[in-house]
């Protein structure tokens, strides 16, 4: 965060959002799972769970079929 400091604001809310991210990613590589105790629990996208993680600064939260409309117009 602090190297792209232009492109974030290098705050405090940065900061961490960047420390679960990159702690989500390192999970991921370590594991096949996209998991940090920083997160709610990080659910497979499956056809009848599509879930997202969405994160936005300190509110990160996993969201069900967010996207469903854009999906089903995707799919037509």
């Amino acid at each position: 965060v602090a190297v792209s400091a232009q492109m974030t604001g290098a705050t405090e809310e940065g900061f961490r959002l960047g420390d679960k991210m990159s702690d989500v990613l390192i999970n991921f590589a370590k594991s096949g799972a996209p998991s940090s105790s920083a997160l709610p629990e990080w659910k497979p996208f499956t056809e009848t769970g599509r879930y997202t993680m969405f994160f936005n600064g300190d509110d990160c939260r996993l969201l069900d079929n967010h996207d469903g409309e854009l999906i089903k117009i995707y799919n037509e």
